[in-house]
């Protein structure tokens, strides 16, 4: 209402002035500034990521070939109308750099999506319940967004992280182990009472984003805990054999000298151990 509101005016007076059409400016410039953190922050997560997941060999031919097509395009952009939009190019950047991880190994991509689910999931988690407790995005709250996207992320590399060591050695399916859910419970739970003592402020915007990070990263914790794993284990069960790991034999430990010497002798020992016992029933025999 009030966008149309000030289109209305200016349609009259261009340079209108007044408190709705300042607060519309700002709240329109303030939503641009959220959102490009928001797109930059989440390809950021999704960079490093990627960066991870990748091999060694694949990295550089992942992330500098799309840079330099960018960069291109941006000056292309310059040269004609003066101007770039930012936001087209990182999307541009991300799509090129998910298409060539997906054409070294779609594992890659598939691995990065995975460790997305905690963070994506929590956020319309926090979405829902906001609206049940009537909390309001405000200035101050809107910041705590990309701090969520941040902190639950660490929850997802954490499991995939278990997920590829247990399938790389050996095994059939995924079962989270218990260091690694300890690590993550303990890591949410600190940043959910240091975000939480927010709360008691008396001020409602630090209260308010504390509410906000509070809810965020415990809706991230139980996304993590519930639904990452079930997610986990359905990758692992039904995935094609070309998308499985290669297992590496491994190597048995070369005996040393002395330890080859000792089992010789407790062999023997036993042996002779054995040959004693069986002479000794021999005469009890021939003794009754």
């Amino acid at each position: 209402v009030l966008s149309a509101f000030v289109r209305d005016i200016r349609t009259v007076d261009p340079n209108v002035s007044g408190f709705p059409v300042k607060h519309h400016d700002s709240a329109t410039q303030m939503w641009g500034c959220y959102y490009g953190i928001a797109l930059y922050s989440l390809a950021a997560i999704a960079l490093f990521l990627l960066f991870d997941f990748l091999r060694p060999g694949q990295k550089l031919l992942t992330v500098l070939p799309p840079l330099l097509v960018v960069g291109f395009i941006g000056y292309n952009s310059m040269q004609r109308s003066g101007s770039f939009n930012l936001n087209m190019l990182v999307s541009i950047y991300l799509g090129m750099v998910a298409f060539v991880a997906t054409v070294f190994d779609v594992r890659n991509l598939r691995d990065t999506l995975l460790a997305l689910v905690p963070p994506l999931g929590g956020l319309v988690m926090l979405l829902g319940l906001m609206t049940l407790l009537h909390v309001d995005f405000n200035p101050l709250n809107l910041i705590a967004l990309p701090l969520v996207l941040g902190i639950g992320v660490d929850t997802g590399i954490h499991l995939v992280h278990d997920y590829r060591r247990q399938l790389a050695e050996g095994s059939a399916d995924y079962n989270p182990s218990g260091d690694t859910v300890n690590g993550v419970l303990l890591t949410s739970l600190t940043s959910v009472v240091g975000f939480g003592s927010l709360m008691v402020s008396a001020h409602y915007g630090l209260r308010s984003m504390g509410i906000v990070l509070a809810l965020g990263v415990t809706c991230c914790l139980c996304v993590a805990l519930i639904l990452l794993p079930a997610l986990l284990v359905l990758v692992a069960k039904y995935q094609p054999a070309s998308l499985e790991p290669v297992i590496l034999p491994k190597a048995k430990p070369a005996e040393s000298g002395d330890t080859a010497l000792g089992n010789a002798g407790g062999n023997a020992a036993n042996n002779s151990g054995g040959n004693s016992k069986a002479s000794r029933k021999e005469q009890r025999r021939q003794a009754a």
